[in-house]
């Protein structure tokens, strides 16, 4: 079931980036085993050569979403050959309630209003994620500091900077600050370097002064690199044995930087023998913590602050069996499901027969000991998410 017409990309093309992933780890699906039976006719199209041509190299989001698309509409064919399969697409979910039996009663909307339900075993919630604004502007930065105290109206997030609009509203607001524009991003996660990147790309043309741009961050930046002997060669050293992950060896597996914002931080460490561009500054939080009137003044004199605190995975209003409201997601450890994609309720119990999938869901692959976030992928969801999904199922 989808509420839109356009199917498989979500609201990844709405977005003005390069993806954090080569090329390639969108291309597996179309390449990899039987999955080419029904795929493979997709190579031929001209902005997935465009895609294989590129497959090292990290690529619009305009032309992933335009992959994916390609992959929905295939897979969409292959369910409308089994008779006991239906794509419902411009279609809404509203509510969930569990039956005596053991099965799900899920309300539906068509986009013409029409209601009906459907029921069933299982329920994957694929439903995406969202950004909640109060939670920025109420989270304390440092002591006694928010964002919700002065500086609402100058506050954007990071999730809106990173569409197409949020890349115009910025831009006009930068010109008319002119050379008093001042960029404070507070994060230290792939929206918020993302958040960087757009900003300089924007102001491409534009008198942005040195150190113009700010990313103040509780946690400092963990970037990815293929093993820590590559880390060590480029003057990365902080990390230990529990940043490493068993499976790959990869450092920073889950929790690094990568793609355009890897190389912006990489730049502003000095690392690789990048030279820093001296318009982006980082700077620790806890730094502010004897001086909160610094964090102030700074705040003060931003055109734009990018708060990139993160996503809260999207639900539907659920009932029990006995008719009791279930509120989903274990909202304390920002978690939608457990380590088998199970979903979970506000106590973190495991509500029998709803799985979920996608950003912000809380589902983790196995990676370094330290991550303590959350990860997303398309490759995810193929693979290691998508395998899980199925076990739980019984398939």
């Amino acid at each position: 079931m989808e509420g839109s017409d356009r199917i498989g990309s979500g609201s990844l093309g709405n977005y003005s980036l390069r993806s954090d992933s080569p090329a390639s780890s969108f291309l597996e699906c179309l390449e990899a085993g039987p999955a080419r039976t029904v795929l493979g006719h997709l190579l031929d199209r001209p902005h997935v050569r465009t895609l294989l041509a590129q497959r090292e190299t990290h690529v619009p989001l305009e032309l992933v979403a335009r992959l994916l698309e390609d992959v929905a509409q295939a897979m969409r064919g292959v369910f409308e050959r089994f008779p006991e399969s239906r794509f419902l697409a411009g279609h809404f979910a509203r509510s969930l309630e569990a039956t005596r039996q053991g099965t799900w009663r899920v309300k539906i909307e068509s986009s013409t209003g029409a209601d009906s339900v459907l029921e069933a075993r299982h329920v994957v919630l694929a439903l995406g994620a969202r950004q909640v604004r109060t939670e920025a502007l109420e989270s304390e930065l440092i002591p006694d500091v928010r964002l919700g105290d002065r500086w609402a109206q100058r506050v954007m997030l990071s999730g809106e900077l990173l569409s197409t609009e949020g890349r115009l509203k910025l831009r006009r607001a930068l010109e008319r600050a002119g050379s008093r524009a001042r960029i404070v991003v507070i994060g230290s996660s792939h929206s918020a370097f993302s958040s960087a990147v757009t900003a300089l790309e924007v102001a491409q043309g534009l008198p942005l002064q040195r150190e113009a741009i700010t990313i103040a961050y509780r946690n400092r930046p963990r970037v990815f690199y293929p093993s820590p002997e590559q880390a060590r060669s480029d003057g990365y050293r902080e990390f230990g044995p529990e940043d490493v992950c068993p499976r790959t060896g990869r450092l920073h597996r889950l929790g690094g930087l990568r793609g355009d914002g890897r190389e912006l931080c990489r730049a502003s460490l000095g690392l690789g023998g990048l030279a820093p561009d001296e318009r982006v500054r980082l700077t620790a939080l806890r730094t502010f913590h004897e001086q909160p009137q610094v964090l102030r003044e700074l705040l003060e004199s931003a055109t734009c602050i990018v708060p990139a605190f993160g996503y809260r995975a999207r639900t539907l209003p659920a009932r029990d069996g006995q008719g009791d409201p279930i509120r989903l997601g274990a909202f304390g450890q920002r978690r939608l499901v457990d380590a088998a994609s199970r979903v979970l309720d506000s106590r973190g119990r495991v509500v029998p027969g709803l799985m979920g999938i996608g950003l912000a869901s809380g589902y983790l692959p196995e990676g370094e000991a330290s991550f303590r976030g959350h990860t997303n992928g398309v490759w995810l969801y193929q693979n290691d998410t998508g395998a899980t999904l199925l076990r739980g199922i019984g398939v």
